[in-house]
This record gives structure tokens, sequence and C-alpha cells, in this order.
């Protein structure tokens, strides 16, 4: 029988340059994404904020938003697919994020491959050490930073600790949350059914409801990002966390709610509650008012699920943005 082949899938190391020792990520991404979902990926497995500009150099091509009024040749990265770019094993092209700080990722094809079905990516396959803090001042500030944060008795120790909100390790990456990111609701085949003398044969391969009405929510963050693109990216991931980790450990309370919209209201309301971001941007969180007109629900249902989500699952935060149940 002749092997199974399914769209091609790029494996992708990723490393930023100019900082030993190498902070680096690898990665799984079908050759159907554009690079604009590409960034998304990106920005998920380092563990940036997509708080600045970005751009991708692909040979001599420059592709970013492409309404660029100082560079007329970039290109919209919504309009591009990986797959038609023609790359191949041993390629390299650079993606840079935040102009001022001038992060530079050299991102090298290091596999073509059609043996990956289509629902196994993307994937983030491992990497190393912590992502830079945002806005340090890029490589520079990010050595100065490093120092102060190693030393005590630093003038700028304190205020560092401050902002970052923990203590903070450059060699700590944590692969199972960053692939959390990327894939909200993992897809699992239940059990086989099994007869009473423990015989019988496999049930069909069903998701469980309670998963099944998790991503049925999540699926609902892009129309709701379309009618507000300011929502944080850092603000997104901890809401669909939120849900993920309700969904799995409360089913039943999950279930209970039949409007997904409420969740969804919920899983905002409850990120934007936790999230210390409002004292240091000057964004202003959405209200339960704008929830609740946005959304289709009533402030008061909004209340209750957003309270029910922060009091069965505790977070604390970490920078990158990154949550741990505490």
């Amino acid at each position: 029988m002749s092997p199974v082949l399914y769209p091609p899938v790029y494996t992708l190391r990723l490393e930023l340059l100019e900082i030993e020792p190498p902070i680096w990520r690898r990665i799984q991404v079908p050759g159907s994404f554009t690079l604009a979902e590409l960034h998304k990926v990106i920005q998920q497995v380092m563990g940036w904020e997509d708080r600045h500009m970005h751009l991708f150099e692909i040979g001599s091509a420059r592709y970013g938003f492409g309404d660029n009024e100082f560079d007329e040749d970039e290109q919209d990265e919504s309009e591009v697919l990986l797959g038609e770019l023609g790359l191949l094993k041993g390629d390299r092209f650079h993606y840079l994020y935040d102009f001022g700080d001038d992060w530079r990722h050299r991102v090298t094809v290091e596999a073509v491959g059609r043996d990956i079905p289509p629902a196994d990516v993307p994937r983030l396959l491992g990497g190393e050490r912590a992502c830079p803090p945002e806005d340090c001042g890029g490589v520079p500030g990010y050595y100065e930073v490093m120092e102060a944060l190693a030393d005590p008795e630093h003038e700028e120790h304190a205020s560092l600790r401050a902002r970052l909100g923990r203590p903070w390790d450059r060699e700590a990456y944590d692969v199972a949350y960053h692939q959390r990111l990327l894939r909200p609701l993992p897809r699992k085949r239940k059990a086989p059914r099994r007869t009473a003398q423990g015989g019988g044969h496999p049930g069909p391969d069903r998701t469980p409801r309670h998963m099944a009405r998790a991503n049925e929510v999540l699926a609902l963050m892009d129309p709701l990002r379309r009618r507000v693109p300011w929502l944080p990216d850092s603000v997104v991931a901890l809401a669909a966390d939120l849900l993920q980790r309700f969904c799995l450990d409360q089913p039943d309370e999950f279930m209970a709610v039949r409007r997904p919209e409420l969740w969804l209201a919920a899983g905002v309301h409850a990120a934007f509650t936790l999230h210390p971001y409002t004292l240091l941007y000057p964004l202003k969180p959405m209200t339960l008012h704008e929830l609740a007109d946005l959304c289709g629900v009533s402030v008061a249902s909004i209340s209750k699920r957003s309270r029910q989500l922060r009091e069965g699952i505790k977070v604390t935060w970490q920078p990158g943005p990154r949550w741990t149940r505490s």
C-alpha cells in the first residue's frame, strides 16, 4: 500500500541572533499557513507579546502588513502562503520584531515533509531559554538587564524585579505551556468501548462533548478580534488558557452553559481582570457592558461566569507572558 501523502509541513528552527547562549525554538507549520499565521506562531512560541511591528525578509522580498508608507515594496503577509515561497531544506530567511529594539530571528528550514497529518500542526518540538523581556533595549539592553537581575545591589535590580512581576530565569522555557498556546485544546481519541465481558471492539472516534463545546467557544475568538483589533494577544492567550483548564477540570459546570458566546465573554473578562498589563500600559480594559454588547449576553451572566473561571482556576503571572496553575 502506498503511504499517505499529506500537504507539505515545514520544520523550522528559530534562533534569536547575537545572543549567547542561543535562544531557539523548533516548530512544524503547514505550508497552507500564511506568513501572517506564521508570525502568530513565532510570537507564541518565542514568548513575545506582539506589541510592535514585524517584518519577514525572504530573499530580496519583504512581507509585513503591506501598508507601509515608508516601504512601497513591502508585500501583504496575509496574502502569501508559506508553501508558495519555494523553500527547500537548508534555506534561511529572517523575521524581524520590534524595529526599535531590533530583534532579528534567523529561520532555517530543517525539513519539508508530507507524512504529517494536518491535524497535528502547528507543533512546537523544542526550544531553550526564555525570551528577552519586551522593551528592554534590544541585545545591549538584554545583557544590561541580565547583569542588573543577577546583582541584588544593582541600582535597577528592584525596579526590574517589580516590572517583571517575579524572579525571571533566562534558562527557563516551558515547551508544554507554549504548545498549549498553539493548540488550545488537544485532539484526543476516545478510549475503545468494551463489553461487560471485556471483549468488543473500539467505538467510534469522537471528541468529548465538553471539548467540542470549548473548541466552539475558541472559534469565536477570531471574529471578536476582528471587531476589537486592539485586543492584546497576551489577554487572548490567557482567556484561551483559562477556558481550556476550566473545561478539562470542571466539564459538567462548563457544559451547564449552553451559549458559547457567554463563555467567550467570561473568558475575556476574566483574563482582563487577572492580567497585570493595565498597570504597565495605557490601555483600557473592556468593560462588562462592552463585552455584553459585543457578545449579545447579559452583564450579570458574564460577571457570574467570569467569577467561576477566576475562582475555579487560580493562576499566577510570569513574564513572557506565561501563566501557571498555583
